[in-house]
């Protein structure tokens, strides 16, 4: 009995000496690109065998840098092995298995009880037809029975269809449970172990490019004024960073996609952000230099983002997180083609001028508070566009003022007059301006001839061959705009639409 204490008590300290081992590593920083993540980690060196890194992905060599402190350091082998990771607490995973047993019990009585029902229900099927002769029923019983049993039928069809949902919302439960519980369960992790020499202290750094399950993607937020004060651009980006290492960790985001730099610039001594260069630049930073690209008038510095404050890091891990915000005067911009819809688009527009704008085709929108959800962004030379699409509270429409219309023959040409009214209503609580186009004929057979004094205020755009109208209304205030133009063409040509 003694020799086994002393070997349980010998088997204890070892995993204890292992699990401090491994408890010492910790992950300093990571550089987030869109696609991928450069991990730095950091731990004590000691003689003999240690474990410098991990990853949830089997390492490939060309994608680990392993580096000391001080220069000139000499390390021996690295060398790569499996252990497992614990994805959450004992009682974490024994609460996620006691819920995945419960559901399934619940799923399991839930069928139960659905095949009862079907089974009711084909009894009722097969006794539909009720047979006799008039000595052994009589007409009312075969009405009762009639009546009871088109009542059960109902019941039990409903009761099916109650049970169906029910054990469908049961089961998508159990799955959901199912995934949780492959959450908490441990998870192989690769470590990255090399022998350090007698003699040789301080820290060892290690770098690793995670590829699997990492990366980032913008997710900004603006919150738009209609009435034109100032909005706020939320500068936010949603990230997926998956390590085996739980605890706080300074992270930059890096707007480039990974790529390596040469071989020979990876193995540096003192290269501890080797890879941390963007795609096409060569410049290798120093560990006392910083990445942050805090000068933001250079492309380096729009390029990189750095959140307020460490952040979390460890299996699954990721979000949305803010990286900074900018306030300007969005200009609204309201034009309506009634001719071709007859609504109101809205977009509303700023100089991008020195402004560092993560580079995004779509951003998520709130107009004077009110979600209006993701909505699309063009970036043009000098400015940013945010295209919020209809504006609900603006309503138009357009007719044809048929009684004004006329067709008359002038020898081998016919003449067309045509009149239109077009509505225009802001039914928003505050005042606002939309742009009026009616589109002219483009045909290069048809002549057309306008009146300045028959567009009723519009002005004529030569360039884009329509009629424009400047609107400015009150809230609740309506304008109506009629006017009239003629079409003259050659007898032998058709012309589709026209009187």
């Amino acid at each position: 009995m003694p020799r086994l204490s002393l070997f349980f008590l010998v088997s204890f300290l070892f995993l204890e000496a292992l699990n401090c081992a491994v408890q010492g590593q910790k992950v300093e920083r990571v550089v987030l690109y869109r696609d991928a993540a450069v991990v730095t980690w950091r731990t004590k060196a000691e003689s003999g065998e240690r474990v410098l890194a991990r990853s949830f992905s089997p390492f490939d060599p060309s994608r680990v840098t392993v580096m000391p402190e001080e220069a000139g350091a000499p390390l021996g082998r690295a060398q790569e092995r499996e252990s497992e990771w614990p994805m959450a607490s004992g009682a974490g995973a024994n609460a996620a298995r006691d819920r995945v047993d419960g559901l399934r019990l619940d799923v399991a009585l839930k069928q139960a009880q659905l095949d009862i029902i079907e089974e009711d229900l084909a009894m009722l099927r097969a006794n539909r037809p009720v047979g006799g002769t008039s000595e052994s029923l009589l007409v009312e019983d075969l009405e009762e029975m009639a009546e009871w049993m088109h009542d059960a039928f109902r019941e039990a069809l409903y009761r099916r269809v109650e049970l169906r949902e029910e054990l469908a919302a049961l089961e998508e439960e159990h799955r959901a449970a199912l995934a949780s519980l492959g959450e908490t369960q441990p998870r192989t992790a690769f470590d990255w172990m090399v022998e350090v020499p007698e003699g040789v202290g301080g820290d060892i750094l290690t770098q690793v490019v995670e590829t699997n399950a990492v990366g980032w993607s913008p997710a900004d937020l603006v919150d738009l004024a209609s009435d034109g004060s100032p909005s706020t651009w939320h500068r936010r980006i949603e990230y997926r960073l998956s390590l085996p290492h739980t605890g706080k960790a300074d992270l930059l985001f890096v707007d480039e996609w990974w790529a390596p730099n040469s071989s020979a610039d990876r193995t540096l001594p003192n290269a501890v952000a080797s890879y941390d260069q963007p795609r096409g630049k060569s410049k290798r930073i120093g560990s006392g230099a910083s990445n942050a690209g805090s000068g933001g008038g250079t492309e380096e510095g729009r390029s990189r983002c750095r959140p307020e404050g460490p952040l979390t890091v460890g299996a699954d891990a990721g979000g949305t997180v803010k990286v900074g915000e900018w306030t300007a005067a969005f200009r609204r911009q309201a034009v309506t083609q009634p001719q071709m819809a007859e609504v109101v688009d809205v977009w509303h527009s700023v100089s991008s001028s020195g402004r560092s704008v993560v580079r995004a085709e779509g951003v998520d929108v709130r107009l004077d508070g009110s979600p209006l959800g993701p909505r699309n962004v063009v970036h043009e030379a000098d400015s940013l566009v945010v295209m919020t699409g209809v504006d609900e509270s603006w309503s138009v429409s357009r007719a044809e003022e048929a009684s004004l219309c006329s067709r008359s023959n002038l020898g081998s040409r016919i003449r067309h007059q045509r009149a239109f009214s077009i509505r225009v209503t802001n039914g928003s609580s505050v005042a606002g301006s939309v742009r009026v186009v009616e589109p002219l004929p483009r045909s290069r057979e048809l002549e057309i001839e306008l009146n300045p004094e028959e567009l009723d205020g519009g002005v004529v755009d030569a360039v884009n061959e329509a009629v424009v109208w400047e609107l400015q209304l009150k809230p609740g205030e309506s304008r109506t705009l009629r006017f009239a133009y003629a079409v003259e063409h050659d007898r032998d040509v058709r012309v589709s639409g026209f009187n």
